[in-house]
């Protein structure tokens, strides 16, 4: 634990710091800097990713805590964060807006950062930081508002179905399919970029492409999976 916000506790796990180290040394890396100077902007870079996964979580949490929804812990993990609340949501749209929050939030910061950068000096430690940090929030922003589980955006097309329809999970079979799709375009893509490019960030993009089409493939599976029980369970009930 590093800190308390809104009363619970800000947790980094041994695998968000492998992670940290990760950026760090393969962002030195992509700069070509072995030197002292390199090190040090993967750091910062090791840094916005931490304080922009922060942000996101955290404002999950506030929103919730701003609807009498107490916080339990925000955690950092490998793949990114979670947070858990001690009480359930009171409806599916006050569900949504606690998802909302966190790509909005990020959006926010992108923009922010975007509007700091013509007022920085072009190289230095402080324009990594506003240059990364602006293209990762907007990265943050733009796939977790993406119909997939278990991206921010599957969850938040389940809630708004949830409140137009009245019917929990509604939609589910299609939000599995276009996880599914999702998967293989951002694969095609990252394979697409390595090949036209190659190298070390060609590399890394596809390792992180990887990674991500396969947690959206796993989601749209189980998300067609459950849709095909709930299908199943309402023809025996009648329903």
């Amino acid at each position: 634990m590093i800190a308390r916000i809104a009363g619970a506790p800000v947790v980094l796990t041994g695998s968000w710091v492998a992670l940290v180290v990760l950026v760090a040394v393969v962002y030195g890396a992509i700069l070509e800097r072995p030197d002292a100077a390199g090190w040090l902007m993967g750091l910062v870079a090791a840094g916005v990713v931490t304080v922009a996964v922060l942000v996101h979580e955290l404002a999950h949490g506030l929103v919730g805590y701003a609807l009498r929804m107490r916080p339990r812990e925000f955690v950092l993990t490998f793949v990114g964060g979670h947070t858990t609340f001690d009480t359930r949501e009171r409806g599916p749209w006050s569900a949504a807006a606690i998802t909302a929050a966190g790509p909005v939030a990020n959006a926010a910061l992108a923009g922010l950062l975007l509007a700091a950068r013509p007022y920085v000096e072009p190289g230095g430690i402080a324009d990594t930081a506003v240059g990364v940090g602006a293209v990762l929030n907007l990265v943050l922003a733009i796939s977790n508002i993406l119909p997939a589980l278990p991206l921010d955006g599957g969850r938040l097309w389940l809630e708004i179905a949830e409140g137009l329809t009245g019917r929990p999970l509604a939609g589910l079979r299609a939000l599995g399919v276009l996880g599914r799709l999702l998967a293989l375009a951002i694969g095609a893509a990252a394979i697409w970029l390595y090949v036209d490019r190659g190298g070390l960030p060609g590399l890394v993009v596809v390792v992180g492409a990887a990674t991500v089409s396969a947690t959206l493939w796993s989601g749209g599976s189980q998300a067609l999976k459950d849709a095909r029980a709930i299908r199943g369970a309402r023809r025996r009930d009648g329903t």
